[in-house]
């Protein structure tokens, strides 16, 4: 019983952490400098730093196509050290269509 018991505790400190995703509905602005920039229904600016490579495949947003447009966006929240050791949030878009 004991075996099992440490078996049990071995095998759930493995288990992974689920990256948890959100989706918000925003107006694609532009992109500058590597960021991709879109405003939510509030007026937030919202900044995506990086973007899975099948989004770039479906929408091309280095062009003026999608400037203007309405997107349903799946992202999640990266946190990294900058140069000074302060904690910054990288949001990475990992999913998106237009929003009807």
């Amino acid at each position: 019983m004991k075996t099992l018991f440490v078996f049990l505790i071995a095998i759930t400190s493995m288990a992974t952490t689920a990256v948890a995703q959100e989706t918000v509905k925003a107006t694609f602005n532009e992109h500058l400098d590597g960021i991709y920039y879109f405003t939510d229904k509030d007026g937030y600016t919202m900044e995506f730093a990086q973007t899975e490579k099948d989004v770039l495949a479906q929408f091309d947003l280095l062009g003026e196509a999608y400037k203007g447009k309405v997107f349903m966006i799946t992202y999640t929240t990266d946190t990294e050290e900058d140069e000074e050791g302060d904690e910054i949030s990288i949001n990475i878009i990992v999913g998106m269509k237009l929003a009807e």
